[in-house]
């Protein structure tokens, strides 16, 4: 909510007495019994937020300003156009551990649980919430490369087998290492299904209101001006909808000529010509 929209909010609520001109920060306290950490709390005003307004949002609040967008549970609360920049940390993250651990002394059975155990989850949460750039995923799969072929201050050493095909599961002849990048879309895929699954948890519903209101997620459009996080789960998307298949029930909302629902086919929809005269759907 913007600055402008909160203070008419307040002063609203105050003409009607809905709330006293206590500060709203004490109002919620004693509503919920919920009490804001007002040192870990702050707000964040555009440019375009002229002084009086500012004041009497934070008279209200209790709390102070700041300047730039702070990292929320060690995310970017806002992500530029700078993409870059503000994920490379993940990348410092992922290096720290490897030049502190002593490679050489390590088994290959050693490398291969530190790897998959330590260096493999470290990207783990942001890759649940936003789209890495790839320049990042391709940084972060050189990293792992280099600790499990070994490497010195000067140069790596030489790589045998093709990444590619180590990331294969065991069964298949690989170790059952991640690509950074199939993992992270893979994240953003199963993001989509849980709003699918629970259309009426508070992240669907903040979503839905804002960017598929009048349709459903999968013929959502990205929209003008999306989100970051909503570029990851519309990326999610296209990887879900390859393998969605309808469970058809009364039929209501399954259009048999454009949906996938019968498994036993190779593109999961029926590749007849539909009849002239057919009014089903």
């Amino acid at each position: 909510m913007c600055a402008e929209a909160l203070t008419a909010l307040l002063n609203n609520a105050e003409q009607s007495g809905l709330i006293t001109p206590a500060p709203i920060g004490r109002v919620y306290g004693r509503a919920s019994s919920q009490v804001l950490n007002k040192e870990k709390s702050s707000i964040f005003f555009s440019r375009n937020t002229n002084q009086g307004v500012r004041d009497q949002v934070l008279k209200q609040a209790e709390v102070n300003s700041c300047s730039n967008f702070e990292r929320y549970l060690g995310l970017p609360a806002l992500v530029g156009r700078r993409k870059i920049a503000e994920f490379h940390n993940l990348v410092d993250r992922t290096w720290s551990p490897v030049t502190n651990w002593k490679a050489k002394f390590l088994s290959t059975a050693g490398k291969e649980v530190l790897l998959k155990v330590v260096l493999q989850a470290i990207p783990t949460y942001s890759m649940s919430i936003f789209l890495i750039p790839s320049l990042i995923t391709r940084k972060l799969n050189q990293l792992l490369r280099k600790f499990w072929w070994g490497y010195n201050e000067e140069s790596s050493k030489i790589q045998w087998v093709n990444w590619k095909q180590i990331s294969h599961s065991k069964e298949s002849g690989g170790l059952g290492f991640r690509d950074f990048r199939s993992f992270n879309l893979a994240l953003l895929s199963k993001q989509g299904w849980r709003i699918l699954q629970n259309p009426t948890s508070l992240a669907a519903k903040v979503l839905k209101q804002k960017y598929f209101s009048k349709t459903n997620l999968l013929e959502a459009q990205l929209g003008s001006r999306p989100s970051f996080a909503w570029r990851g789960i519309q990326a999610g998307l296209r990887i879900l909808k390859k393998g969605l298949l309808w469970r058809v029930g009364s039929g209501s909302k399954v259009h048999i000529w454009k949906d996938s629902w019968v498994p036993s086919l190779p593109a999961f929809q029926i590749t007849s010509p539909r009849p002239v005269d057919c009014r089903c759907d």
